[in-house]
C-alpha cells in the first residue's frame, strides 16, 4: 500500500522538510507545539488544517476560519488530495506525493524549496534595475494563476494591485478586487494600503489597512500569495 508524503517547497525555513503520512489516520497541521506537522510561522493558525487518511485515500480539512488553506491555489474547506497536489498553509506551500513506503523518507530532488522560475513573458528584472548595482524591490507570485511571475516596483512611486487590466500589478484572481491595494514608495520604504477591498489585504497572516512592508513579507490577496523582496545588490 502506498503512503502519502508532504514536502515543504516554499515558505520560511523549517527544521524538517519531509513529512511521511503513515502509521496513523489523522494528521494535525498548525503552529501548536503538539501538531503532527508543526509550521511555526505566524501566518499559520494554531490549528490550521487536518489530513485524514483511509488506506491510500487522503482528505484535507481546513480548520481555521481566519487563515485560509488552499489546494492548487484555490480555497479548500474539504477536498481529496491527489499525487502532485500543492497545499497552501499560510506562507508555506507543501507538495503531496503518494509513494511506495520505502521511498517516503527519500527526498525528491525535483521538489525544490523555492519559488518556481518565472514563465516566458514575465517582467524582466534586469530591464527595470535601478542605478548603483541594485535590483529593484519586487513582488513575486508564489501561489496563484500567474505563479512564478515577478513584478518589479521601480520607475514610479505608486503601484496599483488588483484584477483590473489597468493595474500595475495585475492578478487574474476572482477574489481580488479590481483595485485591491496600493503600494507606495516613500523615503525608501514601501507602504501597502488596502483600497477597501472585498476580501482584505493580508500581510503575514494579519489583515491590514496600511503598513510598511519589510523584506520577505508575505501578502495574501484572495487566492494569490505574493512575497515582497526589498531592493538588493544585483
Amino acid at each position: 500500500m502506498k503512503v502519502g508524503r508532504l514536502t515543504i517547497t516554499a515558505g520560511p525555513p523549517e527544521g524538517r522538510e519531509l513529512f511521511p503520512l503513515a502509521d496513523i489516520s489523522v494528521f494535525e497541521i498548525g503552529r501548536a507545539p503538539g501538531s503532527h506537522i508543526r509550521l511555526s510561522d505566524e501566518s499559520v493558525s494554531i490549528n490550521h488544517c487536518r489530513i485524514f487518511r483511509r488506506g491510500e485515500e487522503y482528505t484535507l480539512y481546513a480548520l481555521s476560519e481566519i487563515k485560509p488553506t488552499t489546494l492548487n491555489g484555490k480555497d479548500a474547506k474539504r477536498a481529496p488530495i491527489q499525487h502532485g497536489d500543492r497545499i497552501g498553509i499560510g506562507a508555506y506551500e507543501l507538495a503531496f506525493e503518494l509513494l511506495e513506503p520505502a521511498d517516503a523518507a527519500t527526498p525528491n530532488p525535483q521538489l525544490r524549496r523555492a519559488a518556481p522560475n518565472p514563465p516566458p513573458g514575465a517582467p524582466n528584472d534586469a530591464a527595470a534595475a535601478p542605478p548603483h548595482g541594485l535590483s529593484p524591490a519586487r513582488l513575486v507570485v508564489l501561489e496563484g494563476e500567474n505563479r512564478g511571475t515577478a513584478f518589479p516596483l521601480a520607475e514610479r512611486d505608486k503601484f496599483t494591485v488588483g484584477r483590473a487590466a489597468g493595474c500595475d500589478v495585475r492578478l487574474p484572481d476572482a477574489k481580488v478586487s479590481r483595485e485591491h491595494c496600493l503600494i507606495e514608495q516613500l523615503e525608501g520604504q514601501y507602504i501597502i494600503i488596502d483600497l477597501q477591498s472585498a476580501n482584505g489585504t493580508i500581510v503575514n497572516g494579519e489583515r491590514v489597512r496600511k503598513t510598511v512592508l519589510q523584506n520577505s513579507d508575505f501578502l495574501r490577496l484572495g487566492f494569490t500569495l505574493l512575497k515582497f523582496e526589498a531592493a538588493r545588490e544585483a
